[in-house]
């Protein structure tokens, strides 16, 4: 497993101009300010409203007649190519305030979202994304942006997300003070406490670990709790011999529960503004980030950062 040094060159910011996305910008400046980064905006205009695709749908094709279908293609062509000019235009004009003094690119695409995404960060060596996801409010546990979901997947740098400004605006914070590391003992858990503990550093943040045990959690009206005992606190021994081994004492919290859930009660008690994850490797973080990242991010109280 191969990762970009801790030292965030390039950018990427994916911009759909949702409310999000405009929330999403002040994190965005304050990371790049930080490292010196180099911002790349992208928009990408989605290639299934574009002009072709619509012509296809139009009542007279689906009847099999194709009169005059090169001259609305054509107009469609125009409106087409006026409107990445107006999203172009528009890129250049999304708060400006925030890019000044920063190195700022500004990107149109069309195409699969996702896809023109992925396939920018590797033309371009982009080390991180920052993006939002589409979940929002009591919905959040149940909707994850499909483009998030498959950029949070294949992405071969780190990425940056989140989807809790809606609950919670208030609780906003640009600058890291007190960092989560999502642990689950695996062989990749010293790469992550590392890079965590190095991040941490230059922000001058504390960080805590959070680990879940889910085959110890207890189940309403069991009697005897003594095997959920006996693995919670298995599981706090390991993670305590594996910071003996890094040369670390750090604060963790240690429960049974479902992965997510363990996550973002420790998110919540320990006040975290960021918390970090694997990568999505089959034998990664957790397993699968599918089964379990996907969660984290829906019910984070916080952006989190995966590997």
């Amino acid at each position: 497993m191969q990762r970009p040094p801790l030292n965030f060159k390039r950018i990427l910011f994916p911009v759909d101009f949702s409310p999000l996305s405009v929330q999403t910008a002040s994190f965005v400046r304050e990371i790049a300010q930080h490292y010196k980064s180099e911002i790349h905006l992208l928009h990408v205009m989605d290639s299934g409203s574009s002009p072709w695709a619509f012509a296809l749908l139009q009542p007279g094709m689906a009847a099999g007649v194709w009169i005059d279908v090169g001259l609305r293609a054509e107009t469609y062509a125009v409106e087409w190519n006026e409107a990445k000019k107006h999203h172009e235009q528009q890129l250049k004009e999304f708060y400006p305030e925030h890019w000044q003094g920063l190195q700022a690119r500004y990107v149109v695409l069309e195409g699969d979202p996702a896809e023109k995404i992925l396939s920018y960060v590797k033309e371009k060596e982009i080390e991180m994304i920052m993006m939002p996801t589409h979940g929002r409010g009591s919905f959040r546990r149940f909707l994850l942006g499909s483009v998030a979901a498959k950029v949070l997947h294949d992405a071969p740098c780190h990425v940056w997300t989140d989807s809790h400004f809606a609950e919670d605006p208030a609780k906003e914070s640009t600058v890291p003070r007190h960092v989560l590391c999502a642990v689950d003992l695996s062989p990749h858990s010293v790469e992550l406490i590392v890079w965590t503990v190095a991040f941490a550093k230059q922000w001058n943040a504390e960080v805590r670990l959070a680990h879940a045990v889910p085959a110890a959690q207890h189940v309403p009206g069991q009697p005897d709790d003594t095997f959920t005992i006996f693995l919670v606190d298995d599981a706090r021994k390991n993670l305590a011999k594996l910071q003996h081994r890094l040369g670390i004492n750090l604060g963790a919290c240690v429960l049974g529960g479902e992965v997510s859930a363990v996550v973002r009660e420790a998110a919540m008690r320990h006040q975290a503004d960021v918390i970090v994850v694997g990568p999505a490797e089959d034998h990664g973080m957790l397993g699968r980030l599918r089964s379990h990242g996907y969660n984290i991010v829906r019910d984070a109280p916080c952006p989190v950062i995966r590997m």
